[in-house]
């Protein structure tokens, strides 16, 4: 889990063996008789918490979670081996877009895919651990989804005329009838045929 932001106070309850391990390497085992706090301070305004439950909850956070700039991403660094460089690599399993302004239009998502936002705000309104991957619900607004590599990627974002068609399907029809009817009477006066 990665959080970014200043004033990253964190508080965690802790009760029975607790084993942690400090970034430098060092590995402590600590025993709490009784519930106990405990405060992180973090000195920068990025902390990443690697968690380990002992038995996995079923749910996390049934109240909605609200969440900002959503990326579905981690970031693969490979350095050490043979130089290569660092890369965004896709987090996805599998998944589903649903476009409610196009009448719940479905996107299944593939393994691996690289799913991008420009922008999103939204809420997490369901969270679930599982034994290998996390499962959620994400439900908001986004700006300029995209998929595939960042340079070469192709907009998954709606067109107006999709939007149109959803929605006005009947308004569409008629309005692409006038169109037409409207070129083709320009061409015909332009080439001066007799009505």
């Amino acid at each position: 889990m990665t959080l970014q932001g200043t004033g990253l106070d964190l508080r965690a309850d802790v009760n029975g063996p607790v084993l942690v391990n400090l970034a430098g390497g060092s590995e402590h085992q600590l025993s709490f008789l009784s519930p106990k706090p405990v405060i992180f301070e973090p000195q920068w305004q990025q902390v990443n918490l690697d968690l380990t439950f002992l038995a996995l909850p079923q749910k996390i956070s049934p109240m909605p979670l609200a969440i900002q700039d959503l990326s579905l991403l981690r970031i693969e660094d490979r350095r050490g081996l043979e130089g290569l460089p660092v890369r965004r690599v896709s987090t996805i399993l599998s998944g589903t877009i649903y476009f409610e302004e196009l009448i719940g239009q479905e996107l299944k998502l593939r393994s691996g895919e690289a799913i991008r936002f420009e922008g999103s705000e939204g809420q997490i309104e369901m969270l679930e651990l599982k034994n290998d991957h996390i499962a959620f619900q994400f439900h908001g607004r986004v700006r300029g989804l995209t998929t595939g590599s960042s340079g070469i990627g192709r907009s998954l974002m709606p067109t107006w005329l999709e939007w149109l068609k959803a929605r006005r399907g009947l308004y569409l029809l008629w309005g692409t009838a006038i169109y037409l009817f409207g070129l083709i009477a320009g061409v015909l006066r332009w080439l001066k045929v007799p009505q």
